[in-house]
């Protein structure tokens, strides 16, 4: 199903040139959709920014960027008013490109005052992608929280953490989940089957040893779906899952990784130089790294260099991808992120 329509209040899509990329990524979060339109001081239009473009954008440069010089596409699509069945051709011509679940082409006037956003909405069905959740371990880094139950089955806020998880999923179009399980599986399978849902087939997959943290993606390998959403069943995050499969979908790689900007600041004054020589000393800076998130998506055919029944981490498995020079996209993730691994990380969980 498509469906066009207008946006005509549009202040929380629109921008302007000279916020810094801490303050867009704020604003962007802040949107119902994943775009904004940048404006120049005397309000005219400059360009757009995507979802996709911030997280290009934060693979190259710097968080700490003022402004968006580096970032705006000045050489984006825009219509004009008054022109409706030119703006619909145009939008349907940049859809066929771009392979997203919503696209949008600004309304100009012919001072390139940004007018209205004209909108087309595709609602796809994913149906050759499947989801694949890891709940099939120990979690012996939690146990204190409650050693009775397996980790997916914790509770924060009154929702167990795969509770958590599969609500996530339901946000995106796919519609068929698969649950790797082993340590107290039963007390899983049971809480899965006391919960019947009608938006969701879920199967459960049964490890007969532990696997580690990919090694049971193996017995998903024969499955009719083309690509699967892989996610840890301990991640909460902001990020809409939408915009990681429609990155996936545009960028054609083999495999995507989540991976999320965590912020530091260094507590002391940071000493530059030269071959030993003093350059400078920075006070206290801010320092971001990307961090593997637990969320990633897999090209099916990918999954035959697992071997059966082997145990196999996820670093491991990356590693051994890249080593066949297999397509592997990084996707920066700006959203709140959380690991709820630890004692100390499930109590921060209550406050997400």
């Amino acid at each position: 199903m498509i469906n066009y329509y207008y946006l005509k209040k549009t202040n929380n899509e629109i921008c302007e040139y000279n916020t810094s990329i801490k303050k867009f990524i704020k604003k962007l979060n802040n949107s119902k959709y994943l775009f904004q339109i940048i404006i120049d001081d005397n309000q005219k239009y400059l360009g757009t920014v995507t979802d996709g473009d911030l997280r290009r954008f934060l693979i190259k440069y710097d968080i700490n960027q003022k402004n968006l010089n580096k970032l705006t596409n000045t050489k984006s699509v825009y219509g004009f008013v008054n022109e409706e069945k030119k703006n619909i051709v145009k939008i349907n011509k940049l859809s066929e490109s771009t392979r997203s679940s919503i696209d949008f082409i600004p309304i100009l006037d012919s001072k390139k005052n940004v007018k209205k956003i004209l909108i087309l909405d595709k609602n796809y069905n994913l149906n050759n992608f499947a989801c694949f959740v890891f709940a099939g371990g120990k979690g012996k880094r939690i146990r204190s929280v409650n050693s009775n139950l397996p980790k997916p089955l914790l509770k924060i806020n009154n929702s167990t953490l795969l509770d958590k998880t599969i609500k996530k999923i339901s946000t995106t179009s796919i519609n068929n989940i698969f649950l790797s399980i082993n340590y107290k599986k039963n007390l899983i399978k049971k809480n899965i089957k006391s919960k019947s849902s009608k938006k969701f087939n879920i199967n459960f997959i049964e490890e007969k040893k532990f696997l580690g943290t990919a090694g049971s993606l193996y017995l998903v390998k024969n499955k009719k779906f083309e690509h699967f959403l892989v996610m840890n069943c301990d991640v909460f995050t902001n990020l809409d899952l939408n915009s990681f499969i429609d990155y996936y979908s545009n960028k054609n790689y083999d495999v995507l990784i989540g991976a999320s900007i965590i912020k530091y600041t260094v507590p002391y004054g940071v000493i530059n130089d030269n071959g030993g020589r003093f350059i400078n000393i920075d006070e206290k800076p801010d320092k971001s790294f990307k961090v593997s998130s637990g969320i990633y998506i897999f090209k099916k055919d990918v999954l035959s260099l697992i071997k059966p029944n082997v145990y196999l981490d996820m670093p491991d498995f990356l590693l051994k991808i890249a080593k066949k020079k297999i397509k592997i996209g990084i996707f920066p993730i700006y959203e709140k992120w959380l690991d709820v691994g630890t004692p100390k990380s499930f109590l921060e969980g209550k406050k997400f």
